[in-house]
């Protein structure tokens, strides 16, 4: 990911989904990067163990309303998020939050997933 002309990375040593009929819950874990310090409060620790939400599958904690409806795309939402990856493109929404001093508005991100060889 880009913030401010700076390349941060976040990679996990585990990276997994579960099937459609558990609403595809995302397990991640072993946090390493320079997008903040590892804390299950921050980036993608914070949607651990969470249902993908989408605007017409509202999967998130958050009572009060639709945390895909109010970031406009679907993620893995808990009390809406700490990372806002799957956005419309605009420079207030597309977000990580990797610390409470780390908050970068993403020029660019994307997300790299590949199988484990054994």
């Amino acid at each position: 990911m880009r913030a401010n002309g700076q390349e941060y990375f976040a990679q996990y040593s585990s990276f997994q989904l579960d099937n459609e009929a558990a609403n595809y819950t995302l397990y991640v874990n072993s946090y390493k990067g320079n997008a903040g310090p590892a804390s299950p409060d921050y980036g993608l620790l914070y949607s651990n163990n969470m249902p993908f939400s989408t605007y017409d599958r509202d999967n998130d904690q958050y009572d009060g309303a639709s945390c895909a409806a109010i970031h406009k795309g679907g993620f893995w939402y808990k009390m809406c998020s700490q990372a806002n990856l799957n956005t419309v493109f605009q420079p207030s929404n597309l977000y990580w939050a990797g610390s409470q001093t780390v908050f970068l508005q993403l020029e660019f991100v994307e997300m790299k997933i590949r199988p484990i060889v054994l």
